[in-house]
């Protein structure tokens, strides 16, 4: 196992998706990364909000997008999407819902994604995989 970046995951997602969004933070965090989610850390309607997502991602080793058609039509996850790829973050989409044409955003279409829907314990073991890959490949941290 890789040594892991100090640094936390991101996580992009629509509020109607927040039962995955939890049980994704929950494994990655028994995995040993840290998570940062918005809704842990933020209180909604502050001014303070926007300028805490920028900082999270700037400051985010990798960002996981939830996929699914509420995120794909989620104006928030679509700025988030940007503004990874502004910082080039190392984007992770993770398709739980619906299938390409309904859940992957224009952004989004060219990269692989991990796939959640049918077998989840795969899907998350694949999506560990993934991030270790991208870990021993740039060890962003350092």
């Amino acid at each position: 196992m890789p040594n892991l970046p100090t640094e936390s995951i991101f996580i992009s997602y629509s509020r109607r998706d927040k039962e995955a969004m939890q049980k994704i933070a929950f494994f990655l965090r028994d995995q040993g990364f840290k998570v940062w989610v918005d809704n842990e850390k933020l209180i909604p309607g502050t001014a303070a909000w926007e300028q805490s997502i920028e900082d999270a991602l700037k400051r985010a080793f990798a960002v996981i997008v939830i996929l699914s058609p509420d995120s794909k039509n989620s104006e928030w996850v679509r700025r988030e999407i940007t503004y990874a790829d502004q910082f080039n973050k190392r984007v992770f989409p993770v398709l739980i819902k619906g299938d390409e044409d309904d859940s992957l955003p224009l952004r989004l279409v060219t990269r692989q994604y991990v796939d959640l829907r049918t077998d989840e314990d795969a899907g998350l073991t694949a999506l560990r995989a993934a991030i270790d890959f991208y870990i021993e490949k740039n060890k962003p941290w350092k």
